[in-house]
């Protein structure tokens, strides 16, 4: 059944509200996935503050025309949904290159995220995106580069006090 101007003008309002908290959208092909496993993804996006839309392509344009002028989902033909992602922007791309590798016809498209605003990414972008570490993962890989020399200087200055301690037993024995 055909939606009403009323409802659509809803969605649109929806779509550009999403469009304007966004740190990061990607655009992906759902044609021919079950809905169950749709609704799988969304409680896994849910869960990395990211929310899954699938919305007509018009409606979709007409609420990302303001923000991206350079559009091309013009171009696209197929069923589309977009993945909004609202707090860290790389967490959205890795569930959404995960759920990609388990299920064929769900077809990553590009993206784009806040940090480079005018500049859509490709699939091979959103990918190579996905691939990289969190946040977190980088901040626990600097700590422990920065601690590592700390750590391997007070292990020499303990190698001296273990020998010190295991002659004095030996002595003593």
């Amino acid at each position: 059944m055909p939606k009403t101007l009323e409802q659509k003008r809803q969605i649109l309002s929806k779509l550009k509200d999403s469009v304007g908290k966004q740190t990061s959208m990607i655009f992906v092909e759902v044609s021919g996935v079950q809905t169950k496993k749709i609704n799988i993804i969304k409680e896994d996006l849910k869960k990395a503050d990211a929310k899954m839309t699938v919305a007509k392509k018009t409606l979709l344009n007409l609420a990302m025309k303001d923000s991206y002028p350079k559009n091309p989902l013009k171009e696209i033909k197929k069923e589309l949904a977009v993945i909004f992602g609202f707090g860290d922007e790389v967490i959205p791309s890795k569930s959404i290159y995960k759920f990609s590798q388990t299920e064929k016809n769900f077809k990553i498209l590009g993206g784009y995220i806040q940090s480079a605003k005018d500049r859509f990414l490709s699939e091979i972008d959103v990918i190579v995106l996905a691939k990289l570490p969190t946040k977190k993962e980088l901040i626990g890989q600097t700590v422990g580069t920065i601690a590592a020399p700390l750590t391997g200087f007070l292990n020499a200055l303990q190698g001296n006090l273990r020998g010190l301690v295991c002659v004095l037993s030996s002595i003593k024995k």
